[in-house]
């Protein structure tokens, strides 16, 4: 017997309504997926994003680093000829101190020796523009 105030339903009713109740899940199903897959999309892009510009940002410091390198070894080269010039300075201002050294010793030889044949008289007069001659 069925029961009170309740409508019978059919077999056939019940697989109808069971068939629409599994399309409208196989819908749900459906743009649930697509709506993971936007999600996923969305993850891969902005992570793929990242990482191009870290590997941007990457070469550019490797190109600033090769750049700063080029340039470290460039001043190591120009220090090295500054300090071969230094160098080379250095023992020019030792032949060049040496030369004057000697010469200061010939100089005040070739001095010594000019004032060995000055002499000074004293107590004889002397008339203002007097010449050589007169002076004898």
């Amino acid at each position: 017997m069925p029961p009170r105030g309740e409508d019978n339903v059919s077999l056939s009713q019940v697989c109808e309504l069971l068939k629409q109740q599994q399309d409208a899940d196989g819908q749900l199903l459906t743009q649930q997926e697509n709506n993971f897959k936007i999600v996923i999309q969305i993850l891969f892009d902005s992570t793929n994003k990242r990482m191009d510009d870290m590997n941007r940002e990457a070469q550019h410091l490797k190109n600033s680093l090769q750049f700063s390198q080029k340039e470290v070894d460039e001043l190591k080269e120009t220090c090295k000829e500054l300090k071969k010039k230094s160098q080379e300075a250095r023992t020019d201002i030792s032949t060049v101190r040496e030369s004057v050294m000697t010469m200061s010793g010939k100089s005040d030889y070739l001095e010594g020796q000019s004032k060995r044949k000055n002499l000074i008289i004293d107590g004889i007069p002397e008339s203002p523009g007097e010449s050589w001659e007169e002076s004898e």
